[in-house]
């Protein structure tokens, strides 16, 4: 019997001193953003679930607690197994939650309904979302309707039915998302802890409404009442760092339709800002830097000013090297500063420029292709190659060469239709099929002393045409004679 007290002594003391020093490791993580703190806090707290071999209330708790840590990872590192973990432990939880204690059930519901709103987002699970929306039907039972608890739940449930209708366009979500917001909005009182968060959510809602509507009135709405809530809602409040990435995306929206620089302008900063808001090493930056880049692209063609352009190529240059080659979000960063260079060529005419978009085009033409669909052909490096070696040659030369200074005239001329498209792969591929003999024989000429006439460099080009078709030609005739033999 005394063995037994003592073992219960020390296990007690044990699960006291691990609950201490996860609490200061999820405080550390949570000011430092430092992984390591939160896996030691997931540890202690795995320990003492351990300790506690008896389902219980107790043990539930721990449960509760170590579901809330793995999310923590999970936003932290985007690995969808520790958000599969934290389900786990939150359905374990709820199962070994006693039926009268309302508060830990209420607490478990909540937590469980965020996790599997997350997941449902992440995998695009619909019986997730379900379950979520579930959730919150079961707190609002439990609940006293002036509890707080019961407002943040119609809050939860309103977003989640947005989320749903994301999926699946039913209008009853949507509706009665609506439903539960506008009362909640116009009963509670202006400026209060609960106005902002209803006023963010109901942003959120007009947004995503505009995609279905295409009201333009729906995204100036969306505007005016996030900003209003943004106003008012706790610096700490989950939807704050769920709204603020919809506000540049607001307002782009706003500038394509307008097309007013202000929309621009500060679409331009909220990008940036949600940028700055998300560590470098939180999945979730990439979205916001492929975000960021596109309205930068549209802003330095809006301004039209070299030095301000100049200045986008050196901020948008590191945020394109954070962006994984084999991320999805790659290809749009790559055509946005592709259409960053390609600016700066146009404002300035230098064929240092457009040497640098063809580089730029030549480095990242297997990412192209991948995107290619079914009934487009890859494009051959070697097209690329072919035309950023004559380029290097030519900007190579003196400054005061005169067929430099042709072919740097005659490629802007032909690099100006050809960027109608405003996508720089197609844009150069365009002009190196119409026009990349012609910059070859600017590039074997350079020695001359007089520009080239128009005469001989359409001689030159057909002399090159010649000898292509020569080369094809010899390379079947011994593809041929290879598959006789």
């Amino acid at each position: 019997m005394g063995a037994l007290v003592t073992h219960n002594f020390y296990v007690k003391k044990e699960i006291r001193l691990r609950s201490n020093s996860a609490l200061l490791s999820q405080k550390i993580f949570e000011s430092t953003r430092d992984i390591a703190r939160l896996e030691d806090a997931i540890q202690h707290i795995q320990a003492i679930v351990r300790l506690l071999t008896t389902p219980s209330a107790r043990r539930a708790h721990y449960l509760d607690k170590l579901a809330l840590l793995d999310m923590s990872a999970f936003k932290a590192t985007n690995s969808m197994k520790t958000l599969d973990d934290s389900i786990a432990h939150s359905k374990q939880a709820r199962g070994e939650t006693l039926p009268m204690n309302n508060l830990q059930i209420v607490k478990t519901y909540h937590n469980l309904g965020y996790s599997l709103s997350h997941r449902a987002e992440a995998t695009k699970n619909v019986q997730d979302l379900d379950e979520a929306i579930y959730c919150c039907r079961q707190i609002l039972l439990l609940t006293k309707s002036s509890s707080a608890a019961y407002f943040t739940t119609m809050l939860n449930l309103a977003n989640y039915l947005q989320r749903r209708y994301i999926m699946h366009h039913q209008p009853a979500d949507i509706d009665e998302a609506t439903s539960l917001l506008d009362p909640l909005i116009k009963n509670i009182r202006w400026g209060s802890k609960q106005h902002g968060p209803a006023l963010l959510l109901k942003a959120s809602i007009l947004y995503v409404r505009f995609h279905d509507t295409k009201n333009i009135q729906d995204v100036e709405d969306a505007i005016t009442t996030c900003h209003q809530g943004l106003a008012i809602v706790p610096e700490n409040h989950k939807f704050r760092p769920e709204m603020l990435p919809y506000l540049p995306d607001m307002y782009y929206i706003k500038y394509k339709h307008n097309r007013d620089l202000e929309s621009l302008n500060t679409a331009l900063h909220y990008g940036k800002k949600a940028v700055q808001d998300v560590p470098k090493s939180y999945p979730t930056r990439v979205d916001r830097v492929a975000n960021y880049l596109s309205i930068l692209a549209d802003f330095v063609f809006a301004c039209n000013t070299i030095d301000r352009t100049r200045e986008a190529i050196q901020e948008a240059r590191p945020l394109l090297d954070e962006v994984p080659k084999k991320h999805a979000k790659r290809h749009s960063c790559n055509l946005s500063f592709g259409l960053i260079l390609s600016k700066q060529y146009l404002l300035s005419h230098k064929i240092e420029d457009v040497s640098r978009v063809v580089d730029h085009v030549y480095s990242t033409v297997d990412e192209y292709n991948e995107e290619l669909d079914s009934t487009h052909s890859k494009v051959p490096s070697t097209l690329f190659h072919r035309l950023a070696i004559c380029l290097h040659e030519i900007k190579s030369a003196a400054p005061r060469n005169l067929v430099r200074a042709q072919a740097s005239e005659r490629v802007y001329q032909c690099y100006v239709p050809a960027h109608k498209s405003k996508n720089v792969h197609r844009t150069i591929l365009s002009m190196e099929k119409k026009h990349g003999k012609e910059f070859q024989i600017f590039a074997r000429n350079l020695g001359s002393d007089q520009k080239l006439s128009k005469g001989y460099i359409r001689y030159q080009v057909q002399q090159l045409q010649r000898e292509e078709a020569k080369g094809i030609a010899k390379r079947q005739d011994a593809t041929i004679r290879k598959g006789k033999s």
